[in-house]
């Protein structure tokens, strides 16, 4: 999944795992379950996060990005809720 020039792997001991949500909260951030580690590789730097969920920013304000610091709040950022569903495979 590319978001701007974010790429995201889910992964778990070098292996792609079994599923993963994707929540786009209504007027915020983009909430990914990782089921316990996710790594994100933007340009050549490759960050591992051993978390059970992140937010990443998508309204561009963020000081901290790709994480969101609630920066939407005060930045007037208006967007439709979502959720995708990545599924294992049989």
């Amino acid at each position: 999944m590319i978001l701007g020039s974010v790429t995201i792997f889910r992964c778990r001991l070098g292996q792609y795992n079994s599923a993963m949500k994707i929540e786009f909260r209504e007027n915020g951030s983009i909430g990914i379950e990782t089921g316990g580690k996710l790594v994100l590789r933007q340009g050549e730097q490759e960050v591992v996060i051993e978390k059970p969920r992140v937010s990443l920013c998508r309204c561009g304000h963020s000081t901290n990005k790709p994480f969101c610091d609630g920066a939407h709040k005060t930045a007037g950022f208006v967007a439709p809720a979502a959720v995708i569903e990545l599924k294992a495979d049989a």
